[in-house]
């Protein structure tokens, strides 16, 4: 079966625009960079993309790509990006800043921080261990990726109307499947809810916290959770797995799990700043959740800093981040004086591979570029051969599409699952790119399409048309 994330992709066409310093080290690292970057460009595998990098006194940013396939626009590094899960980083800063000036303490319960009538969850089978302000941090709080009560029906923005009402409405009526501090599980619910708590101690709400203790003291002008009219002109537009424009996403309650918007000038700022922390107070909070605050929970979990995902056995600290429309990437290591930060209005999970590229090529790895497979171009008529339904069993069925009754392309679509486009390797084999899996169609002597075949992790599972 497809295990399908809902990773959009974008098809686009190579423009660049580059700011270097005049230094020959630095075009060098350029060159090198874009080399790395163009087969995704070429292979229609990102749209545009903005990269940050520093490597020791070298600063360099530059973008690739334009914003959709009938928008040439380029980027630069003022324009604004949705960072996402990024903003989980700034949300534990804001714990350790809060931690700092003796607001709170690291391991203290967090219900503590909640209105009166409103209680955190706890595990029935052991309620004296209470859900700390680090378990919410670092992900072992034992609560869900998301609130049973979220509306995940609403996908173009699918946090925008969940606020503190539903929030603490959710908390009032949970239970705890285990006690905290046993396993990771990757919450959402629980960094944004961190973000509401740590607000609520301040008496102020997370957008005016974010600016007033890391945006304005590190001169991150247009690091903040919505944009005004006027940088709104400066925010690439998102696209989708449908290479149709898609919506921003605005957060209520949850801000502090995905927010955040960024330029990579901004998060080059906050990169410095966390490669060599200022001799103030957001220094000290940006040290304290740079800090590992605890070790790894199982067998794929990794050690975390307060918001920060460490490397096993690495100094490098990193996280990621993805919306309906963008996607984005920042890693950072002290040891090497390194920092990669890459923005993209293309939601793929491709960008993280790019930028680990880019940091093994400045630590002086050989980085080949990634070869990508090509489509070729197909006729409407072949599309229509192959439009249908094919059944794998009696409860699943994967129904083969045309996104427009004149275009020449595919989408599939397994049972209960979100359609993703296919692309031609020849006029019978076809390939998705958001997860590794072929699909070849058989035709008989009359030109007629009587079933297809998945090929998917070393599975063959042939399906006939209905």
């Amino acid at each position: 079966m497809f295990k399908i994330a809902l990773i959009p992709i974008f098809v686009v066409s190579l423009m660049c625009s580059t700011v270097t310093s005049q230094e020959s080290s630095t075009k060098e690292m350029e060159g090198k960079i874009l080399a790395l970057v163009q087969p995704y460009v070429d292979a229609e595998v990102i749209n545009c993309v903005a990269i940050g990098v520093i490597d020791g006194d070298s600063r360099l940013t530059m973008s690739v790509g334009q914003f959709s396939k009938e928008d040439t626009t380029t980027a630069d590094e003022n324009t604004i990006f949705e960072i996402g899960s990024i903003s989980k980083v700034f949300t534990g800063i804001l714990l350790a800043d809060a931690i700092e000036r003796g607001l709170v303490t690291a391991n203290q319960p967090a219900g503590e921080l909640l209105p009166e009538g409103i209680k955190m969850p706890v595990s029935k089978k052991k309620p004296e261990r209470k859900i700390t302000l680090t378990d919410l941090s670092t992900h072992i709080s034992g609560l869900p990726r998301l609130p049973s009560n979220f509306d995940a029906t609403n996908a173009k923005n699918p946090f925008e109307n969940y606020g503190p009402e539903e929030l603490f409405e959710f908390l009032n009526s949970h239970d705890l499947s285990r006690k905290p501090g046993i396993i990771e599980e990757y919450s959402n619910l629980g960094v944004g809810l961190l973000g509401v708590l740590i607000s609520r101690k301040q008496e102020t709400d997370y957008a005016n916290l974010l600016e007033s203790r890391i945006a304005k003291p590190l001169g991150m002008s247009d690091t903040a959770t919505s944009v005004s009219a006027a940088q709104k002109k400066r925010l690439a537009p998102p696209n989708d797995v449908s290479c149709n424009p898609a919506t921003s996403w605005d957060f209520d309650a949850l801000a502090g799990a995905g927010a955040i918007r960024s330029t990579v000038s901004d998060m080059l700022k906050f990169a410095q700043a966390n490669l060599d922390p200022p001799n103030d107070e957001i220094g000290k909070a940006i040290e304290l959740a740079f800090t590992q605050q605890r070790k790894p929970k199982g067998l794929d979990s990794k050690p975390m800093g307060f918001g920060w995902i460490i490397n096993s056995g690495s100094e490098t600290r990193w996280h990621n981040g993805q919306t309906g429309g963008y996607h984005s990437m920042m890693m950072v290591n002290r040891k090497q004086n390194r920092a990669v930060v890459v923005l993209t209005n293309t939601a793929t999970r491709e960008v993280d591979t790019l930028a680990s590229e880019i940091m093994q090529m400045l630590r002086g790895d050989d980085v080949k570029p990634r070869k990508f497979r090509k489509s070729m171009k197909v006729t409407s008529e072949v599309c229509d051969r192959y439009v249908g339904t094919y059944e794998l069993n009696k409860a699943i069925a994967i129904d083969v599409a045309k996104p427009d009754d004149n275009d020449a392309g595919l989408t599939v679509q397994l049972t209960g699952q979100t359609a993703l486009p296919i692309y031609p390797e020849t006029e019978t084999r076809w390939f998705l790119k958001v997860v590794k899996a072929d699909i070849e169609f058989t035709v008989n002597k009359d030109g007629k399409c009587t079933a297809l075949t998945l090929y998917q992790n070393g599975i063959v599972q042939e399906a006939k048309k209905k």
